[in-house]
């Protein structure tokens, strides 16, 4: 289970993706990867594309991650390599 919270992210490195899509899974995807984000301790920063409906899909430096709305414990596993270098630098 996540542990939401655990991070200040006023102080946390900045994890940037992008998430194409709207809607309510949209909304919902938007929630769980800053809840990821901060229990893996980075914050995360969305540039939120709302140009579409459909299934959430989120991309770190054009390279897609994600493709459909995840668990919150799932965006940890996908966002843990990428948060890890963030905070080793």
């Amino acid at each position: 289970m996540s542990s939401c919270g655990i991070t200040d992210e006023n102080d946390a490195p900045v994890l940037d993706l992008t998430m194409v899509g709207r809607g309510e899974d949209a909304m919902r995807m938007d929630k769980r990867l800053r809840c990821a984000g901060r229990a893996l301790g980075v914050a995360v920063r969305i540039d939120w594309q709302a140009d579409q409906y459909g299934e959430p899909k989120i991309y770190w430096k054009d390279e897609l991650l994600i493709d459909r709305l995840l668990n919150t414990v799932e965006i940890e596993k996908v966002m843990q390599p990428l948060a890890q270098a963030l905070v080793s630098t």
